[in-house]
């Protein structure tokens, strides 16, 4: 379900909740990341008079994400894992606003290929979500599976249903 409650999931749902997902994650303050010691303690040196009485324009910092923005972003990358590496890169890339220039050059591909490369990965997340393959669901089996699995013949590859020909499997397998 997404984050306005419906039960359907689109396209642009998950684009903007990736994009949010970058800027969520470009918004964090993360300290401790270079080694102590090599700050500088020294104030900023004053080059004109004016900026020595705060006359001059001001940066504001925006304030740190929120803790839903940093819920929403854990959510969306996990959405990646769902994807091969190649297609979890692109979607994070153009999440984070690379130019699709960029894109091309590094794919070596043209631009109808990048838009439609990230366009099927992201219908793959929305298809995972909308299904709910997202959620671990517990999946009864049925009597027969469970003795074919206690026997310890069953593969993960090609799972074998009740009514199956077991000598076409083994064709498959290479039984």
């Amino acid at each position: 379900m997404d984050k306005h409650g419906n039960g359907k999931w689109t396209a642009k749902m998950v684009a903007a909740q990736m994009e949010e997902a970058a800027r969520t994650l470009r918004a964090l303050r993360v300290s401790g990341m270079k080694p102590k010691g090599l700050g500088n303690k020294w104030p900023d040196v004053v080059h004109k008079f004016e900026e020595a009485f705060g006359y001059g324009e001001t940066e504001m910092r925006a304030p740190p994400p929120t803790p839903d923005a940093i819920t929403r972003m854990d959510e969306a990358l996990n959405w990646l894992f769902w994807l091969e590496p190649d297609q979890a890169q692109l979607v994070w890339l153009h999440a984070e606003g690379v130019p699709r220039k960029m894109l091309m050059a590094k794919l070596g591909v043209c631009r109808t290929k990048v838009w439609s490369l990230w366009a099927a990965a992201i219908l793959t997340i929305v298809t995972t979500l909308n299904v709910g393959m997202g959620e671990r669901k517990i999946v009864k089996r049925s009597k027969t599976e469970k003795k074919w699995a206690k026997s310890g013949q069953n593969s993960v590859i090609f799972p074998v249903e009740a009514d199956t020909d077991l000598p076409s499997i083994n064709r498959l397998i290479g039984g």
